[in-house]
């Protein structure tokens, strides 16, 4: 492995991210290049020092900020319920609840329902 291969797969060893075979070729990497592994260093200790200053870096806006943001925002329009969405709703509730029949004892009720009905002639494509 060269340094540019390991440069690259440096943050992925860090953050446990390479599979066995890959980290195994870094680790191996690693022991042989001291300039790789000071950079490996680096990381870790930037990454630990990251970790530790976390609660330290996090900052909660103030909720006037937020208020101002969501006036600026448009308004989403009122949605007017029509009937076709609510006869739509109805007739996918329904169908699920003669499947959800047809899987607790009526089997094939629903199948059987199908089949019986012919098709409009329109639907065979004539």
């Amino acid at each position: 492995m060269t340094c540019a291969n390991s440069e690259i797969l440096l943050h992925a060893l860090l953050d446990g991210e390479l599979d066995a075979g890959h980290a195994r070729d870094v680790e191996t990497h690693l022991e042989g290049c001291l300039r790789c592994a000071t950079q490996l260093r680096a990381y870790r200790e930037m990454q630990q020092a990251m970790s530790a200053a976390a609660t330290q870096l996090r900052y909660t806006a103030p909720m006037s900020l937020r208020r101002r943001i969501e006036m600026a925002l448009p308004s989403a329009p009122p949605r007017a319920t029509n009937r076709r969405s609510m006869l739509k709703g109805f007739a996918m509730s329904t169908g699920a609840l003669n499947c959800d029949r047809g899987h607790r004892g009526n089997k094939g009720r629903v199948a059987r329902s199908i089949r019986q009905k012919p098709l409009p002639a329109s639907a065979h494509g004539e």
